[in-house]
């Protein structure tokens, strides 16, 4: 999970209040008996959301498109909430710019109809003289939607990456309880995502060719340039265009941790050194 810019006031222009006015007092009459049309908040809003999440699930930072097709997600659930039986859900906020995000289909499935809070949970929004939701209850960063205090982290809100770190194997870890509750319910750290994030670091395995080559005596000019590829490799790990994205920043910036530490003392001494070299553009 990494931080993402979305520009809250301006939203598609499926979803502006000129167009959604009938539809959004329609949604305060029946409330979560109402049919949720997917049309104006998924298929209106789909390609939006994958700018903004290049392509990636806004949780787990997995690109699903040549598989199962990414789902747009509510963060605040439509629909009746599962630590709460008696919250209908947040269903004024079906068609809300703020309020949809972009998750991969087990995370999504995972996350389901959950959403803790540990302050005042909102059952019902108040009302303008118009009769539609006051924007206090519907913009995702208004005083009364905070106040409740989710327990989730939202990338469009939170600096999530001032609540998790990455471990070498690809493990997930939380620094704060709210991060460590995101990772529970959504299973951040379910077996063949850990597999994936630590996979992506192939580079190893190319640094370990080039460590052979050397033990074999081979050219220092094709050692170093061999080096700088993978290196270079390394650097583009944390593009936020590719899987993963911040796992490869720690990879990148913890770079003793992630990968000289798993080689030798010799080895791991030379590529410390090397690596150094090639931040300073010195290799």
């Amino acid at each position: 999970m990494i931080s993402v810019t979305k520009e809250f006031d301006n939203p598609p222009k499926s979803l502006l209040k000129s167009v959604t006015d009938s539809l959004l007092k329609e949604v305060l009459e029946t409330k979560n008996e109402h049919k949720f049309r997917k049309n104006i908040y998924r298929d209106k809003t789909y390609k939006e959301l994958l700018a903004i999440y290049k392509n990636k699930c806004a949780y787990c930072e997995t690109n699903t498109l040549a598989g199962a097709t990414l789902q747009v997600e509510h963060y605040r659930p439509k629909a009746k909430l599962i630590e709460d039986a008696e919250h209908l859900g947040y269903y004024w906020l079906a068609y809300e710019w703020t309020n949809l995000t972009l998750g991969c289909s087990t995370c999504n499935g995972n996350k389901s109809n959950s959403f803790p809070v540990e302050g005042n949970r909102v059952f019902a929004p108040n009302l303008t003289p118009e009769g539609v939701a006051h924007w206090d209850f519907v913009s995702i960063n208004s005083e009364v939607l905070f106040a409740e205090k989710a327990s989730f982290l939202n990338p469009e809100v939170d600096k999530v990456e001032e609540h998790l770190i990455f471990m070498p194997d690809g493990t997930i870890k939380g620094l704060t309880n709210r991060a460590e509750i995101t990772i529970e319910k959504l299973k951040l750290n379910r077996e063949p995502l850990v597999f994936a994030r630590y996979k992506s670091l192939k580079e190893i395995e190319l640094l370990r060719e080039f460590l052979l080559d050397m033990s074999n005596n081979t050219a220092q000019d094709r050692f170093r340039g061999g080096l700088n590829v993978v290196f270079k490799r390394i650097v583009k790990l944390q593009e936020p265009e590719n899987n993963y994205s911040r796992f490869g920043y720690f990879v990148f910036y913890k770079f003793d941790i992630f990968v000289a530490n798993q080689f030798e003392p010799k080895q791991k001494e030379l590529l410390r050194k090397m690596f150094e070299l090639f931040k300073n553009n010195e290799l």
